[in-house]
């Protein structure tokens, strides 16, 4: 992705012009434009011209600016769609009208305006103007007649050809031979011709048994009557990476990425981290279910609090029309990063990004457990009956507890792992605090809504 102009305010209010070079940046582009935006671009529009004597249509190329109410991204044509009101004065095209301006790979520079431009959209344009950043792994899922290519980047996967032929048994080995041969010609070829050798990394092949060794022999033998393949092969050769996958289904790419194969190769790429981080979660929530939390409010509570540790979250909230949740979230992943907490932005084009987002689009895995009366209180409070007053401990005036004696002469005090309640004398809840690290109580005041014990937060 290219920069071309920009001009914002110091209220962070302005254009910044971009021009698309590749399906990644047009991935980021559909992450930038939101409803309510402006974009102008150079687009073609069938108009009508009338003359003395009768009226013409004819197409023309316009410079247009429209305010964005729908935006739409087709990754099979490599396009965005954008549709919106007509906002600035032209001799065929009125305001007010509408009109949809498509956007392509290296076709015209785009002038985006916005009220606010969100710091991650800012970090999203810094970090695509990198070319270090661009896609530079490849991942073959292969098998006995079957085969995916994809293309793996910063922000996305792209899925770039797939094969699928009956390979006969060996019964007759001439024949299975064959097969074999002309199958692996195919996936060769295309790999040749879809993955550019001089920025790619590694090209990681993943098969159940040694298909995937069988490949690059197969690549070796046609190199012999390619040359342009065999001189790829003989520089690049310590870019393949082998690894065992259960089978080539596309299901079986978080697979591959994480597997200890991969992690030599790819353990500084922005993708194997996120995929690791999803795998840790799921490893977590397994073995230590306690830790490992997901959804949206329960998350919020934990990053509060100070207790998340990693949090992985879905580039879908950042996508919203609401402006005021987007903000909340940016907040939310600067408060977990303050904390010490390490921030995992998915991209939904990943496979590992719709994983998350089939649990709400944000999960966490936390320092240490939070009692369910912290992360859903409301609900703790319906199904929690009243204590009798012989099942609790009477305590005498505890200058913790926010209350006096002349208050409440009956106070009673309970516990439960991590958080503390004073009820009365009829079992009716009169405050609730959170218990230190230790589960001691803290020598201040609490509120309800708002944990303020600076002491939790170490």
């Amino acid at each position: 992705m290219k920069e071309n102009n920009r001009y914002l305010d110091k209220d962070m209010k302005g254009s910044i012009e971009l021009f698309p070079e590749d399906r990644e940046d047009l991935w980021h582009l559909f992450n930038i434009i939101a409803k309510g935006n402006s974009i102008t671009q150079l687009t073609k529009r069938k108009v009508k011209i009338e003359t003395a004597s009768s009226a013409v249509q004819e197409i023309k190329t316009l410079k247009l600016t429209i305010k964005v109410e729908k935006i739409e991204y087709d990754s099979e044509s490599s396009e965005i769609r954008v549709s919106g009101i007509v906002q600035n004065q032209n001799r065929f095209v009125k305001v007010g009208r509408y009109h949809s301006i498509t956007i392509g790979i290296k076709k015209h520079p785009i002038k985006i305006w916005k009220f606010h431009w969100d710091q991650m959209y800012l970090d999203r344009i810094k970090n695509q103007l990198d070319d270090k950043r661009k896609a530079d792994v490849a991942a073959v899922l292969i098998n006995k007649g079957e085969a995916h290519i994809y293309l793996i980047g910063e922000a996305m996967t792209i899925h770039i050809a797939s094969f699928n032929t009956t390979i006969p048994k060996k019964t007759n080995v001439k024949i299975h031979n064959s097969k074999m041969k002309a199958f692996f010609k195919k996936v060769a070829t295309s790999l040749v011709n879809n993955i550019d050798f001089k920025i790619v990394k590694a090209i990681v092949l993943g098969s159940p048994g040694f298909v995937n060794t069988q490949l690059i022999d197969a690549m070796m033998d046609l190199s012999h009557t390619k040359p342009q393949i065999y001189s790829i092969l003989e520089k690049k050769r310590h870019v393949f990476v082998c690894a065992h996958v259960s089978s080539a289904h596309p299901a079986c790419l978080n697979e591959l990425m994480t597997s200890p194969d991969v992690e030599s190769k790819l353990g500084d790429t922005k993708a194997f981290e996120q995929t690791k981080a999803l795998e840790l979660f799921y490893t977590t929530m397994k073995d230590r279910e306690e830790l490992a939390i997901y959804g949206p409010k329960e998350c919020k509570i934990a990053i509060g609090l100070g207790s998340v540790e990693h949090l992985l979250i879905s580039d879908d909230l950042f996508r919203s029309n609401n402006y005021q949740e987007r903000k909340r979230w940016i907040k939310e992943t600067k408060i977990a990063e303050q904390f010490g907490g390490h921030v995992y932005v998915f991209s939904s084009a990943h496979q590992s990004g719709k994983s998350l987002n089939d649990h709400g689009g944000v999960a966490a895995i936390l320092r240490y457990h939070l009692d369910d009366a912290v992360l859903n209180p409301s609900a703790y409070k319906k199904n929690t009956k009243k204590k009798k007053k012989e099942d609790i401990d009477y305590v005498s005036d505890d200058p913790s507890s926010g209350f006096s004696s002349d208050e409440d002469d009956n106070l009673y005090y309970y516990e439960s792992p991590n958080i503390g309640t004073y009820v009365n004398a009829e079992g009716k809840t009169l405050h609730n605090m959170y218990l230190l690290k230790d589960g001691s109580r803290p020598n201040m005041k609490y509120t309800r809504s708002r944990l303020k014990c600076p002491e939790l937060l170490k």
